[in-house]
């Protein structure tokens, strides 16, 4: 992550997609989950003028926390649902399912999805 300011330059990312990361849910490691104030700023760097960052995930925590960093940091929510097969009128692409995403749907789990930006 810390090398992402060094690959890309400012400005020219549309869309940032987070499937699934590691949840990471222990305190002493909160600096190092991929919604975190200071991965906001490289995002909003690379990202052009009003682009978006998605998340999904099936952990509770991670996305109880990204959203309370989204509000937290006064981002635009574009959507933030707690199961994303449920619910109607999202981006197409936040209903393409990888191999992983089917594994946690088959097990019973919910998967949950967050949309924001910098504007």
């Amino acid at each position: 992550m810390e090398k992402l300011n060094n690959l890309l330059s400012d400005g020219i990312v549309d869309e940032i997609w987070i499937p699934f990361p590691n949840p990471l849910p222990h305190r002493r490691l909160m600096k190092k989950i991929i919604i975190n104030p200071h991965y906001l700023e490289v995002y909003n760097k690379i990202l052009i003028r009003g682009g978006k960052i998605h998340l999904k995930t099936d952990d509770q925590f991670l996305f109880d926390y990204a959203n309370e960093i989204v509000i937290k940091s006064k981002l635009s929510v574009h959507h933030s649902v707690d199961n994303l097969y449920l619910t109607n009128g999202l981006p197409d692409e936040a209903y393409i399912s990888t191999r992983f995403e089917k594994q946690h749907i088959d097990a019973g789990k919910t998967i949950k999805y967050l949309s924001f930006s910098f504007e």
